[in-house]
């Protein structure tokens, strides 16, 4: 078995690409190179190894899944960014030259199928030198809505000044609307929102928003539990968080 193996550098050297041609609805691909396989041999061959590929840095703190500010990148699979073919589910490893010309690795993800002219998204790591943490600084609950006011502060120890993206996940069994923020937010999906964020080098910044979730179908000061989008009858076994306390 042979998987796909990927080799990104920020370099100006050619490399060798890959033969690709359109097979009905797929793709073949001819490799420059031979191989050789022993029985029962699983081997990760180099299926690209481009250099001087223009990609854009992205510092991400996802409030719901993750502790430490994470680093992506993101790039456009095109001919004039050195790529511009369908790329194969696969391994992508990601090189960059140090101060005396030595290629580091910076780290590495695993990609799905990527059309031509389609943007790649990596996760590299986490960062080193930026910090954030969320805490709770208010709240209030009724017995059909709960209001909630957040902080994020971001310590940004870098000497240049950088942007974080942070996302927060409202609940989604819930009407929700976002009442105060001292930066404007951007609705993705009706499930996840995000603020971008600037931080001085050498500096702090902080977040600050107030959400309010309504639950939905709350009827008598209690929220309605359905079955197949029709309201049924209230029960002893109806959630405990939700009766009145």
């Amino acid at each position: 078995m042979q998987n796909v193996d990927y080799v990104t550098t920020m370099g100006n050297a050619a490399a060798p690409q890959v033969k690709e041609e359109g097979l009905f609805e797929y793709h073949l691909y001819t490799i420059p190179i031979r191989t050789t396989l022993k029985n029962n041999q699983d081997k990760q061959i180099s299926f690209l190894d481009n250099n001087g590929i223009n990609i854009n840095k992205i510092f991400e703190y996802d409030t719901s899944y993750s502790s430490n500010v994470m680093v992506k990148v993101k790039f456009k699979n095109s001919e004039s960014n050195n790529l511009g073919i369908p790329l194969p589910k696969g391994k992508v490893r990601i090189y960059k030259a140090d101060s005396e010309g030595k290629l580091q690795f910076l780290g590495g993800d695993e990609i799905q199928h990527i059309p031509k002219d389609e943007d790649v998204f990596l996760y590299v790591g986490d960062a080193f030198d930026i910090v954030a943490e969320k805490t709770e600084i208010n709240r209030k609950e009724d017995k059909c809505y709960s209001e909630f006011e957040y902080k994020v502060d971001i310590r940004n120890h870098k000497k240049e000044n950088i942007s974080v993206s942070i996302a927060e996940h409202p609940c989604s069994y819930c009407n929700w609307e976002v009442l105060k923020e001292n930066f404007e937010h951007n609705k993705e999906s009706t499930s996840k929102i995000s603020w971008e964020v600037p931080v001085k080098g050498n500096s702090n910044a902080t977040l600050t928003y107030r959400v309010l979730y309504r639950f939905k179908n709350c009827r008598d000061g209690f929220p309605q539990p359905q079955i197949n989008g029709k309201d049924v009858p209230a029960s002893p076994s109806f959630p405990q968080e939700y009766k009145e306390k």
